[in-house]
């Protein structure tokens, strides 16, 4: 958790909640946020460093790293940063378009180095996020073009030594992705999933969102997937403390 963190007690019940993994986790995520930024020298990388001692609660790491479980490893770190520069970024961004002079209790880029130098630093920590995700990447291809549900997209395709994934992103004024098709090699079998998105919406009401299950759905709890090799190792399965 960083010096400048303000932690409310749900999130420190989640830390204590974890024992030891998840907070050495997000120890590593602090590492590798300051290595990012290191080494970039002049007014950019200084208003960058500023911007990570401001501090944050780092609530989306921790659900990535969550999300990902204690095996999830370095690849999840690099994952749990690369959502914390995103953050950083918008929130530098932010910034500008608020004119705000202040972000918690602090002067902010904007303020102290101007807008253009606000939007540059906003820029850098975005393309240092995308740096994070293609680490561990081996071989990337642009495939080509395919149609996806009568949408003309950019077909691309990525492996690292676990998994193989593909997008189709669309092509125009609306880069939305509209398929995505993953491989995890690690696991027994090698599973495939696909994911296909039909229709991108921003004005849903919250409550579509809630869960509501089917007529004579039963509960399954965690214990009865002891046996499935998809949980990720390392998962506690149906333990209560």
């Amino acid at each position: 958790m960083s010096p400048g963190s303000a932690v409310p007690p749900p999130v420190t019940a989640v830390l204590d909640a974890s024992q030891r993994w998840l907070p050495a986790r997000l120890g590593e995520v602090e590492e590798r946020l300051r290595e990012s930024i290191s080494g970039w020298g002049g007014p950019l990388g200084e208003d960058a460093g500023d911007t990570l001692a401001a501090g944050g609660k780092r609530l989306r790491p921790m659900l990535v790293l969550l999300c990902a479980g204690e095996a999830g490893g370095a690849a999840a770190v690099r994952a749990a940063t690369a959502i914390e520069l995103v953050h950083m970024a918008t929130l530098v961004h932010d910034d500008v378009l608020d004119e705000a002079p202040l972000r918690r209790g602090l002067p902010t880029v904007a303020a102290t180095s101007g807008r253009a130098r606000a939007l540059a630093t906003g820029d850098l920590l975005l393309s240092r996020s995308f740096d994070e995700m293609m680490a561990d990447v081996i071989d990337a291809k642009d495939v080509g073009r395919g149609v996806i549900d009568g949408v003309e997209c950019e077909h691309l395709a990525f492996r690292n030594t676990d998994t193989d994934w593909q997008i189709w992103i669309e092509l125009g004024a609306r880069p939305i992705p509209h398929k995505y098709v993953i491989t995890t090699k690690a696991t027994t079998g090698m599973p495939q999933y696909t994911l296909r998105i039909k229709e991108w919406r921003s004005d849903v009401a919250a409550d579509a969102f809630a869960f509501k299950s089917a007529e004579g759905a039963k509960k399954v709890g965690l214990e009865a997937l002891a046996d499935t090799d998809e949980v990720p190792p390392g998962t506690v399965t149906g333990e209560k403390k």
